[in-house]
């Protein structure tokens, strides 16, 4: 089951994270965030490398 965030919760959710890490918006044709109920935790890429990539 799919969970949409607020921006509140997607603060939240981040904030869980090293806060060093750097957050990049990463937009292409496959990974469209959409509109605010379509956000979910499955939005979010930890990569490993020290960043989270935020697919919008």
């Amino acid at each position: 089951m799919q969970k949409s965030m607020t921006v509140k919760e997607m603060i939240s959710f981040l904030q869980q994270f090293n806060s060093d890490t750097q957050v990049m918006v990463r937009s292409d044709n496959y990974n469209d965030m959409g509109i605010n109920d379509n956000i979910t935790e499955d939005s979010f890429e930890i990569p490993g490398d020290g960043s989270i990539v935020i697919r919008c």
